[in-house]
């Protein structure tokens, strides 16, 4: 399966590495390919470290201003901006899971949740959400939904849970069905 993951490339506190390395090791034991940010910082490093050191495999796009900072001898693109670099990252995949991060990863994420409520893609959408990190913000979702702002629920656009554990289990419920043609039909243009 290709997994888009979205989280930060900064230093965080303990929890938060802990749940990347577990994610990227569960990820990485069940032979899945990781799309990523491509910056060897962060928990973007430890989750991807421990992808590969698990025996998964890992894909960048990073874009120019940040290419210093990409992880030596991974296949790694650079994209022309931040805006092609998320339609990058988002072209093809199976599943979005978003771990703890800053702005950029919020960024990112509500593209991938404005894709779901427009049913350009049916890939899962799963927020780790250690210690609570993502709770405000689906409590927000829930308070747009329920004032008319989100015109569908909550549950029909993203997933949150805990713990990697439940992010694995959640992955591993998506249908195989059906993938093939909607990943066709969101392959990026050639630049």
């Amino acid at each position: 399966m290709r997994i888009t993951v979205f989280l930060s490339s900064n230093p965080v506190p303990d929890r938060y590495r802990r749940a990347a390395e577990h994610l990227g090791r569960f990820i990485g034991e069940a032979g899945h390919t990781v799309v990523w940010g491509g910056t060897d910082l962060g928990l973007m490093k430890v989750l991807i470290d421990a992808v590969e050191e698990a025996g998964g495999k890992s894909e960048g796009i990073s874009v120019g201003f940040l290419e210093q900072y990409t992880r030596p001898g991974s296949v790694m693109a650079i994209a022309q901006n931040l805006a092609d670099r998320k339609e990058r990252l988002l072209a093809g995949t199976e599943a979005v899971v978003v771990v703890a991060g800053g702005t950029g990863t919020l960024d990112e994420a509500t593209d991938a949740i404005e894709l779901r409520r427009h049913g350009m893609t049916s890939a899962p959408l799963i927020f780790l959400s250690t210690d609570g990190f993502y709770r405000p913000l689906q409590e927000l979702l829930d308070r747009m939904h329920r004032e008319d702002f989100l015109n569908v629920p909550l549950a029909d656009v993203a997933t949150f849970v805990e713990t990697p554990e439940e992010v694995m289990a959640a992955l591993h419920a998506i249908p195989a069905s059906g993938m093939a043609e909607e990943l066709m039909a969101m392959e990026p243009e050639p630049s």
